[in-house]
């Protein structure tokens, strides 16, 4: 693996480690309203065992991920990602969700009139 693709991973794993509450495994959430990320085991081929995922438990594949981590993301129920999970070649399965990075103090940001700079929020 090259250093870019080692950087690449290292900060998807950051990001996903960090963004994602701890009780978002794929027991806590009855119904992951975004779907769920398929993260699969180094080495794996990503496009084939989506399809062979998708055509078994009968969902659509949304997004495959091939630089930042290997896997996929579909809209399936918890009973789909319980059973996913199970699977040798799976490493994890996470609900799908928007995450946006804090906004810093500099940062560039348009500020509506009357309202706090995003970044006071927690002072």
């Amino acid at each position: 693996m090259n250093t870019q693709a080692r950087l690449a991973a290292v900060l998807a794993a950051t990001l996903l480690s960090t963004a994602v509450p701890a009780a978002s495994t794929v027991g806590a959430a009855a119904a992951a309203p975004g779907g769920y990320i398929v993260v699969l085991r180094e080495g794996s081929e990503t496009d084939l065992i989506a399809r062979e995922h998708a055509a078994r438990y009968g969902f659509e594949v949304q997004h495959l991920y091939h630089a930042a981590l290997n896997g996929y993301a579909g809209r399936l129920d918890s009973a789909v990602a319980e059973r996913l999970s199970g699977d040798a070649r799976v490493a994890y399965v996470s609900p799908d969700f928007e995450v946006q990075a804090p906004v810093q103090p500099g940062d560039s940001v348009y500020q509506y009139p009357g309202t706090v700079p995003p970044y006071l929020f927690g002072q």
